[in-house]
C-alpha cells in the first residue's frame, strides 16, 4: 500500500477544500459512507474508485501554525513542533492553539497522510484558496499559486483553482 503525503503551505486565510479524483472519471457514482481524515491520516485502503467515486479530503489535517514547512522537514519529525489538528475545510480564524485564538493574519502548513490502494493515476482538484500556497505530494511540488512568505509585505496572493494530475499519486 502506497503512502501519499500531502503538504500545503498557506498564508493569510487558511480556508480550502481539496478533492482527490480518479483521472478521467468525472461522473462516478457516489458512496454514502465516505472516509474522512482523522488525526492527519486518510485511509483509502478499502476505497473502490470505480464504485465509490471521488473523495473529498475533509477531516482533521495536521496543522503547524506560523511554520512554513517543506517535505524535507517531515523526514526527521523530532525537529517538528507539536502537531495540532484542524478540521478542513474551514478558516483558521478563531481556531484555538493552547487556549489562544488565531487571527486571520498569519501562515501555516497543513499536512495530510493518505493511504491509497491501487495503480490508478489520481488527481487533486484544488478549488478556491484565497491565498498563496505550495502543494506537495510525496516530496514533489504539484501545484502552487502566488508567492508564499512569512509576512504580508513579501507574500503575493493568487486566486488560481487548479487540477494536478500526476503519477506521483499512484498506488504501489
Amino acid at each position: 500500500m502506497k503512502k501519499l503525503f500531502i503538504s500545503l503551505a498557506a498564508i493569510l486565510i487558511g480556508f480550502f477544500t481539496v478533492s482527490l479524483v480518479l483521472n478521467g472519471q468525472p461522473d462516478l457514482p457516489k458512496a454514502t459512507n465516505k472516509p474522512q481524515a482523522v488525526n492527519g491520516i486518510l485511509d483509502l485502503a478499502d476505497w473502490n474508485w470505480e464504485q465509490d467515486g471521488i473523495i473529498r479530503l475533509d477531516g482533521q489535517w495536521e496543522f503547524y501554525w506560523q511554520e512554513l514547512l517543506s517535505p524535507e522537514d517531515f523526514t526527521n519529525t523530532a525537529n517538528l513542533t507539536t502537531e495540532n489538528h484542524i478540521t478542513v475545510p474551514r478558516a483558521w480564524n478563531k481556531y484555538k492553539i493552547d487556549g489562544q485564538e488565531l487571527s486571520s493574519q498569519g501562515y501555516a502548513t497543513y499536512r495530510l497522510r493518505i493511504y491509497s490502494p491501487g495503480q490508478q493515476i489520481l488527481g487533486l482538484k484544488i478549488p478556491r484558496i484565497f491565498t498563496s500556497y505550495k502543494l506537495w505530494a510525496n516530496g514533489q511540488l504539484l501545484a502552487s499559486a502566488g508567492k508564499v512568505a512569512v509576512n504580508k509585505e513579501q507574500m503575493v496572493p493568487q486566486y488560481l483553482p487548479q487540477v494536478a494530475i500526476s503519477s506521483l499519486l499512484t498506488g504501489p
